[in-house]
């Protein structure tokens, strides 16, 4: 089936991948996506069945870009545990809502993020404690005590 553009109503839209600039909190993340493209005028179309996976594309995207766990790696990480959602939940003490949103796309934010990755990663949880024997050991205020072993905010 051909489908006119509306926008330059001369052009046949063309079904492939299209290059999209999608904003995601303010901010331009790049994203490959289904769809199809007028060539006369640039005009893109994604089909309104395809807008949940859409929208999860540019979550995870926007998660990438920021050194975020995606949702299949939340997911990945629950699954490899053996625990429902309710017990995930129970264990990150995140609410249960707040999974299903984050496995479906919603962006979780970088606290539970790291607090996520804590609970799940053994390698992450013993950088951690090594990290905070360090602190403790070392004279000073917090803030010093930082400079001194890299500044670092987060564990990724």
């Amino acid at each position: 089936m051909f489908v006119t553009c509306p926008e330059s109503g001369d052009g046949t839209l063309k079904e492939g991948i299209l290059n999209i600039q999608a904003q995601v909190r303010g901010e331009q993340v790049p994203i490959q996506f289904p769809g199809a493209e007028c060539p006369m005028c640039g005009f893109q179309e994604i089909d309104s069945a395809q807008m949940a996976a859409y929208g999860l594309a540019t979550a995870d995207a926007y998660r990438a870009k920021h050194g975020l766990l995606t949702s299949d790696e939340l997911r990945s990480r629950r699954r490899r545990l053996g625990m429902s959602q309710v017990e995930f939940a129970n264990h990150t003490k995140a609410s249960l809502p707040s999974i299903k949103r984050w496995e479906l796309g919603a962006i979780q934010d970088e606290a539970m993020d790291e607090l996520i990755r804590l609970k799940t990663d053994a390698e992450a949880a013993r950088k951690n404690l090594e990290k905070v024997a360090r602190l403790l050991e070392q004279p000073g205020t917090v803030e010093e005590r930082m400079i001194l072993l890299g500044g670092e905010q987060r564990l990724h």
